[in-house]
């Protein structure tokens, strides 16, 4: 996998760390945000991409 597609899912992964979320709790809500990269579009649409390009490689 290119170094760059860890630098994106990276970056990916700070920007869903680092939203704020509230409750009637106080509370980071570090499971909704881990599930809420996992789920997000942009993961898969990353993940699709690099995919893509290294089974091109090949």
């Amino acid at each position: 996998m290119p170094i760059g597609a860890y630098d994106a899912i990276d970056r990916l992964a700070t920007e869903h760390a680092n939203r704020k979320y509230g409750g009637s709790i106080e509370s980071e809500f570090g499971t909704k945000k881990c599930i809420g990269f996992f789920e997000s579009d942009a993961l898969h649409d990353l993940a699709s991409k690099v995919t893509r390009s290294k089974s091109r490689a090949r």
